[in-house]
């Protein structure tokens, strides 16, 4: 076989074997957000351990199912799943609550809960705190079919933006 015909042999099986790489690669692309789009819960034990690697809390800390019960009066059977990064201390209003539903959960009640917290905060800090009452003034709230989303702080904004971009599929 002559050189040439040996190079062009081998440049062939390289562009053949690029192009199932490639393929594959696609095909493994698609097939994952497919699954996103379905539907597939956001893991929240890892959405809290970026939130709080993110350096966008300055006076939070994670939270827990008796946090929840305590600041919100929620009880687990409410709801499918929840986060809660919570106020390190008394003074402080930083604070995020995402609640994944289920098919027991009833959004308006649990919606109706942030509110009921921050509007207490606000009566808390209305004459003396003007930062912490800001703040409360300033929370964002997102829902979607899924899950719904609270969130209070110096970087609210931020942080709902990284929320939503794991939470939205």
């Amino acid at each position: 076989m002559p050189e040439e015909t040996r190079k062009q042999t081998a440049d062939k099986i390289v562009y053949v074997l690029l192009l199932l790489v490639l393929t594959a690669s696609v095909v493994l692309f698609v097939r994952s957000r497919l699954q996103e789009a379905v539907g597939v819960p956001y893991d929240l034990d890892a959405l809290r351990e970026e939130i709080m690697a993110s350096g966008l809390l300055e006076e939070a800390q994670p939270g827990s199912e008796a946090s929840i019960r305590r600041n919100y009066d929620l009880l687990p059977s409410a709801y499918g799943e929840a986060l809660h990064i919570a106020p390190r201390d008394f003074m402080s209003v930083e604070e995020i609550i995402i609640v994944r539903l289920d098919e027991n959960s009833d959004a308006e009640s649990i919606l109706n809960a942030f509110t009921r917290r921050t509007d207490n905060l606000k009566q808390t800090f209305e004459n003396y705190g003007t930062d912490q009452f800001d703040l409360l003034n300033s929370c964002l709230r997102y829902e979607n079919d899924l899950y719904l989303v609270s969130v209070t702080g110096h970087q609210a904004s931020r942080l709902m933006e990284m929320i939503r971009s794991r939470i939205e599929r």
